[in-house]
């Protein structure tokens, strides 16, 4: 990859951008018959740089195709179900806006969707899919706002905050049962450790 960031360099009009090797890197590995990264991560990236205003959506529409093209030949519905449903959760919103001033973009995504919707009451398909594909119907039908946020990373010093807040909230007796109960845990932890070390020691 620092070769494609390298060529990146180069001034404009004597060679591609940076964001035209990346693109080409992906679709690259969705041609390839076993990738370096997984497929569906690369259809999140995709989705990104959609976002982003870095590829077109007609980019996201030729990508797309080269898994329809796959699932297609192979009836194998599981990892083209995982990549779309990452580039919906990714670009959800924004694809759906431009699906309607794109005749080739509507058709596709349509279709997903009446794909989705059959599998979605498919008892042949495994339930962590199925779960899947109702998922991203019901974030469809929710206007593209997940019922749960997603959770982020926090600082220690949130952690700490939240964690106040917590103890605030509880009379004084729930506060000296909370802590007794983390302090077991702790305890219980530092005596799984020493046990399993005990045991390497001996082996």
């Amino acid at each position: 990859m620092l070769d494609y960031a390298m060529c990146s360099l180069v001034p404009p009009g004597q060679g591609p951008t940076f964001t035209q090797l990346l693109y080409t890197r992906c679709t690259d590995e969705f041609k390839s018959a076993d990738g370096g990264f997984k497929k569906s991560d690369v259809m999140e990236l995709l989705g990104s740089l959609y976002n982003l205003d870095l590829i077109s959506i007609a980019d996201v529409v030729s990508a797309t195709n080269i898994l329809e093209c796959e699932r297609d030949r192979s009836a194998v519905y599981d990892r083209w179900i995982e990549c779309i449903a990452k580039l919906l959760t990714t670009s959800g919103p924004k694809l759906n806006h431009m699906s309607s001033e794109c005749e080739d973009a509507r058709a596709l995504f349509n279709g997903c969707f009446r794909t989705f919707l059959e599998l979605s009451a498919d008892p042949r398909l495994c339930n962590r899919l199925r779960f899947l594909t109702q998922d991203i119907l019901a974030l469809r039908n929710n206007h593209w706002v997940p019922r749960r946020a997603r959770p982020t990373p926090q600082t220690i010093e949130a952690i700490h905050l939240e964690y106040n807040r917590e103890l605030e909230a509880i009379t004084e007796e729930e506060q000296v049962a909370v802590l007794a109960r983390r302090r077991d845990h702790r305890n219980k932890k530092r005596i799984r450790r020493n046990e399993q070390k005990r045991d390497d020691e001996m082996c």
